[in-house]
């Protein structure tokens, strides 16, 4: 499912409108839901590209289920992580994956440049934890009334989206702080974590940190093993 929202409380890239957050929206169905129906495809720009293990707008299945919302990585685009977020609506999550307006493959193209993508990727990720919620909550008529377990939230990211994660879950971050105590967890993905031994100390959530150690856009010692030697 994609949805068009729009973040009226902060100013899109050029300035002269709101912030828009476009998302997929990944979620457990059913097999009498997606019977007959054919799995989704990931397009850009209008080419079809592959195949995914989704099928779009179907039913939900009945229940609460915890929410993730998971950041792209650097002038990546919302659904370049579709194996995981499917993967987990699999197992029972509904998962959230943004476009950061401004620091995405798409933008980049249009030399649409986000000046600040440090701060609003961590608040893109706080504005749909409250979008979500206000979609959950009884008689909003939304599709996802009733549906999230709002004590059960959790953050994941890929490289930058790392970074974001990390964010959500630290103190200050020497350019400001952006802690949502909503998040419960973190998976920080391959995360770029240039960030003080203090910020990481000041982690306390639960957390887990995947990494590899022939990675050379962000090395594992530096980004990776420093960080979690810093959470220990």
């Amino acid at each position: 499912m994609t949805l068009d929202l729009v973040d009226v409380s902060r100013l899109n890239v050029p300035g002269d409108g709101p912030r828009p957050v476009t998302v997929e929206v990944y979620y457990p169905s059913t097999a009498a839901a997606v019977e007959g129906v054919p799995r989704d495809v990931v397009t850009v720009l209008t080419i079809p590209v592959v195949e995914t293990p989704s099928y779009r707008d179907v039913d939900i299945a009945p229940g609460s289920f915890p929410l993730v919302v998971f950041s792209h990585g650097n002038n990546g685009v919302r659904f370049q992580s579709f194996f995981f977020a499917a993967h987990l609506a699999s197992y029972g999550y509904i998962v959230v994956t943004p476009d950061h307006h401004g620091n995405t493959f798409v933008d980049s193209l249009a030399s649409v440049v986000d000046p600040m993508p440090e701060v609003n990727r961590p608040l893109d990720m706080t504005f749909l934890i409250d979008e979500f919620l206000a979609f959950n909550v009884p008689a909003s008529a939304d599709f996802f009334e009733g549906t999230i377990d709002p004590a059960s939230i959790g953050a994941s990211g890929h490289s930058f989206g790392g970074l974001t994660s990390f964010l959500l879950a630290g103190g200050d971050a020497g350019f400001g702080t952006f802690t949502d105590t909503r998040v419960q967890a973190i998976l920080p993905q391959a995360p770029a974590a240039g960030f003080s031994t203090a910020f990481f100390e000041s982690i306390t959530i639960p957390t887990l940190i995947i990494g590899g150690t022939i990675d050379e856009t962000t090395p594992f010692a530096t980004q990776q093993q420093a960080p979690y030697d810093s959470m220990l």
